[in-house]
């Protein structure tokens, strides 16, 4: 508990300087310091880590593992042409979705707050990805491929989301954000907008026996009843709703001038909303909140959007520094994820 609470303050303390002074140097001791903690974890550290060790093992001996993508095994057998320690495997996963994550925030940082989305994915995210590390990374592919989306290279996100599906099947609900993109996406000729859809209307259509084979075989998310919506997400949703409502409607007042309405980022509400709503289902199928996780990581550039307020910086940021710490004492009490205690790997 002691040593994440320093990580916490060391990259805190990285991200706040990267962000005042458009620092890379300072970028990458945040990374590298995320990467690290992570990727040289313990056996013993997480609740899947012993999971994955085990599967490197299997792979290694030439033993039949089931349950898990052939295409991962595959990449298991290439990185064992590298190292044969299943540390190896931790450490590749863990560092490159970091690397993903972090990277693509920096590159929201002209219209976002660099400290504050650090700041969420820490308390919101960054335990957990220690844990599911394969849908994480996959998470991390698609994530850092919205930069290409944004920019309108629309076969480079394809490439990024093609790559996350050779690691987790459920990375197929990364093509639903290029279809949302093209929804909310004003400056999107209409013909390319009707013809993406239309595309992708006949690739699910060619595809649609995989797709239910993928469905039967994740059909375990949908077996297991969830416990309700948690005090957590009901708190985001809350906090969510107020602040799409103020910025829409506002109050903002000074010298007699209303100044009114906040500019909302289409792409980053609506793919929040996308994910709350997911884990709201949560209330009834446990792991729909797994699922959620690819919308769900629209949360930090949201809400670092809020942070950038002309009108209601103070309020947003209180609303944002609350979230925070609910989430980040959530975990120090709970260690949900099992995380501690955290040792490394050269720990007996």
């Amino acid at each position: 508990m002691v040593e994440f609470a320093v990580l916490t303050i060391f990259v805190l303390f990285f991200a706040f300087f990267a962000e005042r002074h458009n620092s890379f140097p300072f970028f990458f001791l945040c990374v590298l310091s995320l990467a690290l903690f992570s990727g040289l974890r313990n056996e013993s550290v997480g609740i899947d880590t012993a999971q994955y060790y085990m599967v490197y093992h299997n792979v290694l001996s030439g033993r039949d593992v089931y349950g898990i993508e052939d295409s991962f095994l595959n990449i298991c057998v290439f990185l064992q042409a590298i190292s044969k320690s299943p540390a190896f495997l931790v450490f590749f996963m863990s560092s490159l979705t970091n690397v993903l994550i972090i990277s693509r925030l920096w590159t929201l940082r002209k219209e976002c707050s660099f400290f504050v989305m650090v700041a969420i994915y820490i308390s919101s995210f960054y335990p957990e990805s220690m844990n599911v590390m394969r849908q994480f990374l996959a998470v991390a592919l698609v994530f850092a491929g919205t930069y290409f989306l944004r920019n309108k290279t629309f076969w480079i996100y394809i490439i990024f989301c093609t790559m996350a599906f050779l690691f987790h099947k459920t990375a197929l609900l990364g093509y639903l954000l290029l279809i949302l993109f093209f929804i909310v996406n004003k400056e999107i000729n209409k013909w390319l907008r009707y013809g993406g859809i239309l595309v992708f209307s006949l690739v699910v259509l060619i595809s649609f026996p995989t797709l239910i084979s993928l469905i039967d075989a994740y059909s375990r998310y949908f077996n297991r009843s969830g416990s309700g919506i948690g005090l957590i997400m009901l708190y985001k949703i809350v906090l969510f709703c107020l602040a799409v409502f103020i910025a829409k409607f506002g109050f903002y007042q000074q010298s007699g001038v209303f100044y009114g309405k906040e500019k909302l980022n289409l792409s980053f509400s609506f793919s929040y909303a996308i994910g709350l709503i997911l884990c709201s289902i949560g209330t009834f199928f446990l792991f729909m909140d797994r699922i959620a996780l690819y919308f769900m990581m629209f949360e930090m550039p949201f809400w670092g959007s809020f942070a950038r307020s002309r009108f209601y910086p103070l309020f947003y940021r209180s609303l944002i520094f609350v979230l925070v710490a609910s989430l980040y004492i959530m975990y120090l009490i709970s260690d949900g994820q099992k995380i501690f205690p955290y040792s490394t790997i050269w720990s007996e």
